[in-house]
């Protein structure tokens, strides 16, 4: 999984853009969240259907409990707590670590170091936030509980804490009923 982090790590910096409609968000001129997604499980040669956030946390990877996560493993949020809103990558401190002693490009290796610097986490998300003017950038993951928004009192609250959940990228083989972990 730690592939799927080498080739996120790339493109922190890249452009990110709001989400309009589907296929948009998915290159290096503007990532939206879940594009950004598709664009990095593409490079590493996982080509799945044209999901949305929610999509992917309903159809795509196997379920892992907090705890148990690994890098490369999707982070899923939600805004308001009824669908998954946001997806990101997860990373630890070690994997990161070890890419700011392998890594070649400067630039990244710098970001990441001032990044990790200035933090005593040990858990992390790469991602694109999905808004204008925003970037792909490396985040801290914080578990925060979320408030439901009144204008959507009538659906039902669905989760209380982000991140909702982590999900394996994991690939449906033919003539398979299950999926089986990407590596």
């Amino acid at each position: 999984m730690s592939q799927l982090i080498d080739i996120a790590i790339q493109y922190l910096g890249y452009p990110s853009v709001p989400y309009t409609k589907p296929g948009e968000g998915r290159t290096p001129d503007g990532f939206t969240c879940a594009g950004f997604v598709h664009f990095v499980l593409g490079e590493a040669g996982l080509s799945i259907p044209d999901y949305h956030t929610y999509e992917l946390f309903d159809r795509f990877g196997i379920l892992v409990h907090d705890g148990l996560q690994k890098p490369g493993d999707l982070a899923f949020e939600s805004k308001y707590g009824f669908k998954p809103t946001h997806v990101e990558f997860y990373v630890d401190i070690d994997t990161l670590t070890e890419l700011m002693d392998d890594y070649g490009s400067r630039i990244q290796k710098d970001l990441i170091n001032d990044f990790v610097s200035a933090t005593s986490a040990r858990e992390f998300m790469i991602g694109s936030h999905g808004k204008a003017g925003s970037k792909v950038m490396l985040t801290e993951l914080v578990r925060t509980s979320i408030t439901p928004d009144p204008k959507f009192s009538h659906l039902p609250q669905l989760y209380n804490v982000n991140p909702i959940g982590f999900k394996r990228p994991a690939v449906l083989l033919p003539g398979k009923k299950y999926q089986e972990i990407f590596s």
